[in-house]
């Protein structure tokens, strides 16, 4: 008999099932408490992100990384950010701590005298997942420093941070010092006032827009080739970037950033975890809506051949991955391996349902098995579940600013792109959103990391001219994207971690290749009007930020 599915709810929805939710609580606690040698530890597995830059599985007493390139304990990282393979290595790495907690739970069930309707739901839940652009309250799960079980026991949330067992060598200890950092992970200040859902809507629904053959636009945000069409939408890397930033930075960016604003830390607050589940869930929305029709699955999208979408070389490099290596659909995803043996790769993790889970809105789907009547009606109920704002939901078409290229490692970590919109006739102005940068404090442990000079962003700045000129006259701009430059000033505010300002003097100003006129995109059927000047502010930009007008909805 096959095992069944095992099935990823919403965490809001996850914890109204108390008795469910407490034996999972319960097996997360066992796994946070093991040691970090031990390779079902939570240490052990959100270290995998980043520090303290270990081997996995745990070999022993490790040191971290020293930064004498030649030394025999420097490391490099397994992840993959501002690659094609982002979405899929991180599959595999959700599913490592959801098979280590499904395995306590059968330890718990088999030591303890649980009802059986209780065990068998138990069985059969997966990691819940945290859908961040939802407008309904945080759960408690999230939120408190305690947790309390159905029969009034109460612990320390595991869910709501994480102190770290093992102190490593002095690299990682001097690391956590100079950023602020104890041994316990903490968010940023006010992060739970959670305020971005709108904002997320909107990246969203350009994410969802990405087609089968845009796989290298829908996967990251990488802007390598900003010479060449840069991707009319947002990748799903990009709302993830805004999240990181969001729950470590705090709502405004301004507080003493958090844990999860820092790549070389992020994976070891247990957020992190439900965070990148949900990325999980929408890489799955995505295939469901835009691969289905594809034979075998969508794998045809995952090729290794130079002259099909899903093929880079050379800078996408990490520590199991050689400097001028190709990488496609074959590259082993390590150090996730398959039974014990065999290392994942896209194809292998490329189906939710052969990992043995699924999600609610596709658990009853067949991927590789939809029409295009299929596809469409399930791409419009995507849209549904992630509407535009009320005042511009019927707008006929939707205004973006893009930029092609911004400079990922311009400053120590993380940083926001705070974008303001202004008339230029009385100079009115509204805030327009923000563009996330998620890096890593010091790169100088993540090949990866140093190889990936920039990346690309879009914003969806609809809002915000409608606040400055109203409904009717944004309306009425009717594929002239032109008239925005001659009605509209754009302001960008660079922060860093904590909310200060970037000073131009701080700046890393690498040379940028300009971006020919006659290249940039400006949607279905525009001409490419002069993209409109940009302050002195704009630090870390190269020419070629323009906005970008595009139909509500796909032509087809």
């Amino acid at each position: 008999e096959a095992t069944p599915l095992l099935l990823r709810s919403e965490v809001r929805d996850f914890v109204k099932d108390k008795p469910v939710c407490d034996l999972f609580v319960q097996a997360f606690q066992n796994v946070t408490a093991k040691g970090p040698l031990d390779a079902s530890s939570f240490e052990a597995i959100g270290g995998i992100h980043g520090f303290p830059f270990v081997e996995f599985p745990p070999q022993g007493e490790q040191q971290s990384p020293t930064s004498d390139p030649d030394s025999q304990a420097q490391w490099l990282g397994y992840c993959f950010h501002g690659s094609m393979l982002f979405p899929t290595w991180h599959r595999p790495y959700v599913l490592q701590l959801e098979r280590a907690i499904q395995a306590e739970i059968k330890t718990i069930l088999g030591t303890t005298d649980t009802a059986d309707e209780i065990a068998q739901r138990a069985l059969k839940c997966g990691f819940p997942y945290w859908d961040w652009a939802l407008d309904t309250p945080l759960p408690d799960l999230l939120t408190q420093p305690e947790y309390k079980f159905e029969s009034g026991k109460t612990i320390s949330n595991p869910f709501y941070q994480y102190t770290m067992q093992n102190e490593y060598d002095e690299n990682f200890a001097a690391y956590r010092k100079n950023n602020k950092y104890n041994n316990t992970t903490f968010r940023g200040t006010d992060w739970t006032d959670w305020k971005h859902w709108q904002e997320l809507r909107n990246t969203l629904n350009l994410v969802f827009r990405n087609k089968a053959d845009e796989w290298q636009w829908f996967s990251n945000h990488a802007g390598k080739n900003v010479r060449k069409e840069t991707g009319k939408f947002p990748g799903l890397e990009s709302p993830h970037d805004s999240v990181h930033n969001y729950v470590g930075m705090g709502p405004n960016v301004s507080g003493q950033p958090g844990w999860m604003a820092d790549a070389n830390v992020a994976g070891l607050d247990p957020i992190f975890f439900m965070h990148h589940c949900n990325v999980d869930r929408l890489l799955s929305l995505w295939q469901y809506g835009r691969t289905g029709n594809i034979p075998d699955g969508g794998r045809t999208v995952v090729t290794t051949t130079p002259d099909e979408p899903w093929f880079e070389k050379a800078d996408q490099g990490n520590f199991t991955t050689k400097d001028g290596e190709a990488v496609g659909a074959e590259s082993a995803l390590t150090p996730f391996v398959v039974e014990g043996k065999t290392n994942f790769d896209s194809i292998l993790c490329w189906n939710e349902k052969d990992l043995g889970y699924t999600y609610p809105e596709v658990a009853d789907l067949t991927l590789g098995s939809m029409t295009q009547d299929q596809m469409k009606a399930f791409l419009k109920k995507l849209q549904e579940m992630y509407p535009y704002s009320p005042e511009t939901r019927e707008l006929k078409h939707r205004i973006l600013v893009h930029i092609p290229a911004i400079l990922k490692n311009a400053f120590n970590g993380s940083f926001a792109v705070r974008t303001y919109l202004a008339r230029k006739d009385n100079d009115q102005e509204a805030f327009a959103g923000t563009m996330n940068v998620f890096a890593r404090r010091d790169a100088s442990h993540c090949e990866q990391c140093q190889k990936v000079l920039h990346i690309r962003g879009t914003l969806d700045v609809s809002d915000a001219l409608v606040t400055l000129f109203g409904f009717d006259q944004v309306q009425a701009f009717d594929g002239e994207a032109a008239q925005l430059d001659a009605l509209v000033k754009v302001r960008l505010e660079i922060l860093r971690p904590g909310g200060q300002e970037i000073e131009e003097e701080e700046v890393k100003r690498p040379e940028l290749p300009q971006v020919p006129r006659n290249e940039l995109h400006f949607g279905f059927k525009l001409k490419a009007p002069k993209p409109p000047s940009l302050p002195s502010r704009n630090l870390v930009l190269p020419n070629g930020a323009h906005f970008v007008m595009i139909e509500a909805q796909d032509e087809d």
